[in-house]
């Protein structure tokens, strides 16, 4: 239709099916985990309480950023999803480049507004977020190794906003540098490094595909492309995940332990929450396994893909239990969503 900036006919959308496929709405449920486990860590390591409502407009921010970065990946990659993907929103019609462009801009705007709220780091924080957004939806994603570790990179500052929304001068003071802020430190390095090995082993899908690889738009609606693994995929690559849990929940795991057994009194919400993050390391563990061998080998790599980024939920859940008490109840609310994240994939 002349005049439309996509090239493609409007279509009217009779229902939000098509903003679900472009925000992504079962990877926006993978949000909230990182903030909420920095900010249950960096409360257990700090013994400071903020209210909740800080931690909730850090979740937000968090949110916000995520549409954000979602959308901008379409309408950076409009001119490869006519030719690739024709079906999407934007080629298609269904939504409209003014449409996405300015809930682009209410997505940043509402993120820098909540990250104010929970305090200027998280503003600092998030602002480096958008930047980096930027520049990977840009060109730094199609960049080997460097695309998957900006990938990596967005999660860590996603967790920061939970950190500096209680310790706002962790960085700034050297705080971080502080043996009490162990805890901190590997979980950081464990969300930073399996959404990083995650990532790499999408780009090694899309090279398999011989197209471009959409392993963060898996929505409603959505076909994985029946592309199983074959010899020259049983390489070593596939269980880079796994490679990264294991020592980082093994290191949780003991740290969890020498902390409660430091302590005078040992409750028995304390020992519940040790045990659940036993029990949800030990599930990430064994679905990371899972995923890079029988299922590597007898399902689309795709879908692989989308079952390591299910995962990531338990990682969440056995973050915030290695916090202590505060933390069970966001771990159960983490398994829950692990759940309603794989029926995204019927």
């Amino acid at each position: 239709m002349e005049g439309e900036p996509n090239g493609a006919e409007q279509k009217t959308p009779q229902t939000l099916e098509p903003w679900y496929r472009i925000l992504r709405l079962p990877l926006l449920l993978t949000i909230p985990g990182e903030p909420v486990a920095g900010f249950l860590l960096a409360s257990a390591a700090s013994g400071q309480s903020k209210p909740l409502g800080v931690m909730l407009a850090a979740v937000g921010a968090a949110l916000f950023f995520a549409v954000f970065g979602h959308l901008l990946n379409d309408l950076l990659d409009l001119s490869i999803d006519e030719t690739a993907h024709p079906d999407r929103p934007l080629p298609s019609g269904e939504i409209t480049v003014p449409q996405a462009r300015m809930a682009a801009v209410v997505s940043v705007l509402s993120g820098l507004n909540l990250a104010l709220f929970a305090g200027r780091p998280v503003l600092y924080a998030g602002v480096v977020l958008c930047c980096l957004l930027l520049a990977r939806h840009a060109f730094l994603k199609r960049i080997p190794v460097i695309g998957a570790c900006t990938a990596g990179l967005c999660r860590a500052l996603s967790f920061l906003f939970g950190v500096l929304a209680v310790m706002p001068d962790w960085i700034s003071s050297g705080r971080f540098l502080e043996s009490d802020g162990a805890l901190l430190w590997v979980a950081l390095a464990c969300v930073t490094l399996y959404t990083a090995a995650v990532a790499h082993l999408a780009r090694r899908a899309e090279k398999k595909d011989g197209g471009r690889m959409r392993y963060h738009c898996v929505s409603l609606g959505s076909s994985f492309v029946q592309h199983r693994a074959g010899k020259k995929d049983r390489g070593g690559m596939r269980w880079l995940p796994l490679a990264v849990l294991l020592p980082y929940l093994a290191g949780l795991m003991l740290l969890a332990s020498l902390r409660q057994n430091g302590e005078a009194a040992v409750s028995a919400s304390k020992t519940a929450a040790t045990s659940a993050l036993a029990f949800l390391s030990a599930v990430a563990l064994l679905r990371g396994w899972l995923l890079g061998g029988i299922l590597y080998r007898s399902q689309p790599i795709k879908a692989t893909v989308f079952g390591h980024f299910g995962n990531l939920l338990l990682i969440q859940g056995a973050l915030c239990s290695a916090a202590g008490t505060a933390g069970l109840f966001p771990a159960v609310t983490f398994i829950l969503l692990s759940v309603l994240f794989a029926r995204f994939r019927r």
